[in-house]
């Protein structure tokens, strides 16, 4: 206490030397007398605001650097507080959720099955001019087309649905809906021969998730529900039908909707009597959609390998709770994780190096959910397309995590020869994930980056995979 007095005299006298030394030499040469006023003004009440500014200042400081330490006191730490532990031990257990795939349907370019879709691409499939669709040079346009869907085909469509001429009078409609058809009519024949092994027999309730182009809208939604509900669904007395139509807009959007699916399905109760059939179509196969491309992102041409080849495909993927398959007795089902997603800084096309930074975390950060090891990984199906920029970020982004993998052979982009599907590229390249970690044996991945921008990463592993087998079966 001693000792603080002393430094505050101190400091006090020290103050009222230095300001009377001063003042008393600027008095002297400029050989002023100061009056009475002057001499309380600058020996008295100039060295005292010196000393109380000095002091109020410090005093501030003092209860500034306090406020943070008794709000921090007021409060337990983070890792000391009930509820945010139990928050955190939460959002864990929801990151390793999943959902088993019993079955797929795919009608693409590439092929009708996703085994097919594989080995276009490692045939190196290419899609052809077609002389159909002309581009704005009078040129057939490069684009990867289902074959047998033609005029008649379309206008059998328009014929079928009349409550649906509105929306067919896109020229992408009638093209979308017969592909969705060919993949809904497997669907039923697929989804009443599962239910003719449930143990034990009951009713099961199957949630039909519908993803549409978001360009569509939804005015004719209702009458599409109505065309939903007359496919060959099994009975009303085995199966309740539950149809969403969802509007989406990139393939990162419609793998969200599976990441809900996850999350909601693992989050209710009574879940052991839960399908879900995520399905969706699309066509830019047409001369609507070739203009798009020319007045947006460009067409693919030899002279322009950087642009887009338009695409049209649809795709099925039915999803059941473990309960369910156990229920079903299906033991060759793959499990597939929640999705991690994210949005780069900027587009792949703002200019200098693409990095794969982004890609990278996704995949560590799924690895770390999962508790598999990048070893553990035997192939990445991609929706990668045949852009040399968005390759070039892929190839970054698996890093040398997965140096084991060769390069070609075990990263199948499916757009190669589907040509650009969005919003719907995402689920193809899942469906063909699932084939893929099937016949394998083994984790794979399951990588989106058609967007300038968002990016998506999933994991499918066979159900029974074991992380810490040291024993591989591949094929």
């Amino acid at each position: 206490m001693l000792s603080k007095v002393l430094r505050i005299a101190g400091g006090v006298i020290l103050t009222l030397a230095i300001v009377w030394a001063l003042v008393f030499g600027w008095w002297h040469s400029n050989d002023h007398h100061p009056d009475t006023g002057e001499l309380a003004l600058y020996l008295v009440a100039l060295p005292l605001a010196l000393i109380g500014g000095y002091w109020l200042l410090r005093l501030s400081i003092d209860q500034i650097k306090a406020k943070p330490q008794a709000e921090a006191a007021a409060q337990p730490a983070a890792s000391e507080d009930p509820l945010a532990l139990a928050r955190a031990k939460t959002d864990a257990a929801e990151r390793a959720y999943s959902l088993r795939v019993t079955d797929t349907f795919i009608v693409a370019a590439g092929g009708a099955k996703a085994e097919e879709i594989l080995a276009a691409v490692e045939a190196d499939k290419q899609p052809q001019p077609v002389p159909e669709l002309i581009d704005k040079n009078g040129r057939p346009v490069f684009a990867a087309v289902v074959a047998g869907i033609d005029a008649t085909v379309t206008d059998a469509i328009t014929e079928r649905h009349p409550n649906l001429k509105k929306l067919l009078q896109r020229d992408d409609a009638p093209r979308a809906l017969e592909l969705l058809d060919r993949v809904l009519q497997q669907a039923c024949e697929a989804i009443r021969t599962r239910l003719a092994g449930l143990q034990p027999p009951g009713k099961l309730r199957l949630q039909l998730l519908c993803l549409l182009p978001a360009a569509w809208g939804n005015s004719d939604f209702p009458h599409l529900q109505s065309w939903l509900r007359a496919f060959d669904w099994p009975p009303s007395e085995a199966l309740e039908l539950d149809i969403q139509l969802v509007p989406v807009a990139s393939d990162v959007d419609a793998l969200r909707q599976v990441d809900q699916a996850i999350l909601h399905t693992n989050r209710e109760a009574g879940n052991d009597r839960l399908l879900i059939l995520v399905a969706g179509a699309m066509s830019a196969a047409t001369q609507s959609g070739v203009a798009e491309y020319e007045t947006t992102t460009g067409l693919f041409a030899w002279e322009h390998q950087d642009r887009l080849i338009p695409g049209e495909g649809a795709v099925a993927i039915l999803f059941a709770p473990e309960a369910v398959c156990t229920r079903l007795k299906l033991t060759d089902c793959v499990a597939v994780s929640r999705v991690s997603h994210a949005v780069r800084d900027k587009s792949v096309h703002a200019g200098g190096r693409v990095r794969g930074v982004l890609i990278e975390e996704l995949l560590a950060g799924l690895l770390s959910a999962s508790g598999v090891a990048a070893q553990d990984i035997t192939a990445a199906v991609l929706d990668t397309d045949r852009r040399p920029i968005h390759a070039a970020e892929i190839m970054e982004g698996l890093g040398t995590a997965f140096a084991h993998l060769e390069p070609v052979k075990d990263f199948p982009a499916t757009g190669r020869v589907n040509g650009y599907l969005t919003p719907l590229g995402g689920l193809i390249a899942l469906a063909c994930a699932c084939h893929r970690a099937q016949a394998n044996q083994s984790p794979v991945l399951c990588i989106s980056n058609q967007h300038d921008r968002e990016r998506a990463a999933l994991l499918v592993r066979p159900a029974n995979f074991d992380s810490s087998s040291e024993t591989r079966s591949t094929t």
